[in-house]
């Protein structure tokens, strides 16, 4: 399985775990220097892996639609994650982050 239909799964399982409810939070995964996120303001159940945002870590889109604003949080809040060269994986719920 590809990683943007794994970031799909996570998705609609965070909503069936009730961890999130609609299109809050986000799920992102970090390739190199670009990471994915999950799109802006579409609920999991209508996510397609094509929708999954491509971005660079300056915060352009390099393919994809919007992105979920919440990226801005791991951008600004939390730069250390950016430069976590070990981590992979953000997934935020709520006010919360969980890495892997």
């Amino acid at each position: 399985m590809n990683e943007r239909m794994e970031m799909v799964e996570a998705s609609r399982r965070l909503v069936e775990l009730d961890l999130n409810r609609g299109s809050s939070g986000n799920i992102s995964l970090r390739l190199g220097k670009h990471f994915l996120v999950t799109p802006s303001a579409l609920p999991p159940e209508s996510m397609k892996p094509e929708d999954m945002v491509l971005m660079d870590i300056a915060g352009h889109v390099l393919e994809g639609e919007r992105p979920s604003s919440e990226w801005r949080a791991i951008q600004i809040g939390e730069p250390r994650i950016l430069s976590d060269l070990e981590m992979e994986e953000v997934m935020e719920k709520f006010r919360g982050y969980w890495r892997r």
